[in-house]
């Protein structure tokens, strides 16, 4: 008996099933193993999975967690090269992709 579908894996160098719709939030979630319910914690390096336009973010832009301020909702600080702050701002969990610095071994 195969066993239930669970997703995709993707692999570049070769050709793999393709959703029918394919975001760039499930692509990242995909690539790095998290699910949408990935547990943040202070001083986790985050990256946008969506535009916030009002406050001049784009998807993809990297920030910090500096605190939590509820349960999916965080504060998040978004400085330069200098480390100067240009943005802070909450946001909930499902707007934000956990980066990983280091090797993590897939569940």
């Amino acid at each position: 008996m195969s066993e239930p579908f669970t997703g995709y894996v993707v692999d570049l160098r070769n050709s793999y099933p393709r959703p029918k719709c394919v975001t760039v939030d499930n692509l990242f979630r995909a690539l790095i193993g998290a699910g949408p319910m990935s547990k943040l914690h202070q001083l986790d390096i985050v990256a946008l999975t969506v535009d916030v336009s009002e406050h001049g973010l784009v998807r993809g832009q990297v920030g910090t967690i500096v605190a939590t301020l509820a349960s999916n909702m965080y504060e998040i600080e978004f400085s330069d090269e200098d480390g100067r702050t240009y943005a802070e701002l909450a946001l909930k969990g499902d707007q934000l992709m956990l980066l990983h610095y280091r090797r993590e071994r897939a569940a």
